[in-house]
C-alpha cells in the first residue's frame, strides 16, 4: 500500500516525517497529479522571534503502511533521538519520528504487541479534543495509531495497567517534569522489539543514550508535545 495516493517511481529511499498529524515529504517544487497541485508551502518560524526562517515544500499524507525491514534509535544527529523505520512495500521508505514526542511515545508504548513480521500502517492523528479544554483552549489530541491487518495495535502500557513504566517525576524545586526513566523505558523495549525484526542486531537491547534535545527551528517543537499535551485517552480513540 504504502502511502496512500502516492505514485512515486523514484527507486531511492524517500525521506518522511511526522508533521501535524500527517505524514509528509519534502519536495524541492510543487508537485501536480492529474493537473491538480498537490504539494504546499510551509512556513518555518523562529519561535521566539517569529521570523521566517525558510519555507519548505511538502505533501501530506494520511498513513504509510508496509513491512518494516528495519528499526532503530538514532541518538547521533543534531535533532535529538529520532525513532527510525525502514520500510519497504515496493518502494522504499525512511521514516524519522522524534522519541521524545507524543507520536514517538505512542509508538513505542504498542512495540511489544507488534508482530515484525507482518505489515504495519502507521496513522498520526493531531486534532483538538471536543469535550476537553485546557487554559481556555480545546485540548491537543496527538499520537499515531499502528494497525496490522486491518487491527489496531494497543498499547502495551496504559494509565490504568501501567505495569512497570517509570512515572514522569516533577522536580521540587523548578517544578519541571524529567521523563529520563521513562524514556529510557520505552526505549529499550523498542530495541528489544526492533531486534526482533532481524536487519539491527544489538547486544545493548535494553540501554538507551541520552541526548541533546531537537533543535528548535528545524524540528519545529511541535513534535515533542511533552506532558501537559500527552493523552492516554488517545487508548480508546475508535480509529
Amino acid at each position: 500500500m504504502g502511502l496512500n495516493n502516492s505514485q512515486n517511481s523514484n527507486k531511492n529511499t524517500t525521506f518522511l516525517n511526522i508533521v501535524g498529524g500527517k505524514i509528509t515529504r519534502r519536495y524541492k517544487e510543487h508537485q501536480e497529479v492529474g493537473g491538480k497541485q498537490v504539494t504546499f508551502s510551509r512556513e518555518i518560524k523562529d519561535k521566539n522571534t517569529g521570523e521566517v526562517i525558510k519555507t519548505v515544500i511538502e505533501r501530506s499524507y494520511d498513513s504509510i503502511s508496509g513491512l518494516v525491514q528495519s528499526a532503530d534509535i538514532d541518538a547521533s544527529g543534531s535533532y535529538g533521538a529520532m525513532l527510525i523505520f525502514k520500510i519497504i512495500d515496493g518502494e522504499e521508505y525512511t521514516l524519522s519520528v522524534p522519541l521524545d514526542s507524543s507520536y514517538g511515545i505512542a509508538i513505542m508504548k504498542k512495540s511489544p504487541n507488534i508482530d515484525p513480521s507482518i505489515e504495519i500502517q502507521f496513522s498520526p492523528f493531531n486534532f483538538e479534543s471536543k469535550d476537553e479544554v485546557k487554559n481556555g483552549k480545546p485540548k491537543k489530541i496527538v499520537g499515531c495509531n499502528l494497525f496490522q491487518n486491518g487491527e489496531k495495535i494497543m498499547n502495551a502500557w496504559t494509565q490504568e495497567n501501567p505495569g512497570s513504566l517509570p512515572a514522569w517525576k516533577q522536580s521540587k524545586t523548578t517544578g519541571k517534569w524529567d521523563n529520563t526513566d521513562f524514556l529510557e523505558f520505552l526505549g529499550g523495549h523498542f530495541r528489544k522489539w526492533a531486534s526482533q525484526i532481524g536487519d539491527v542486531p544489538r547486544d545493548d537491547v535494553n540501554e538507551f543514550e541520552e541526548t541533546t534535545s531537537p533543535d528548535p527551528i528545524e524540528m519545529e517543537k511541535e513534535f515533542a508535545d511533552k506532558k501537559a499535551n500527552i493523552d492516554t485517552s488517545i487508548d480508546e480513540l475508535p480509529f
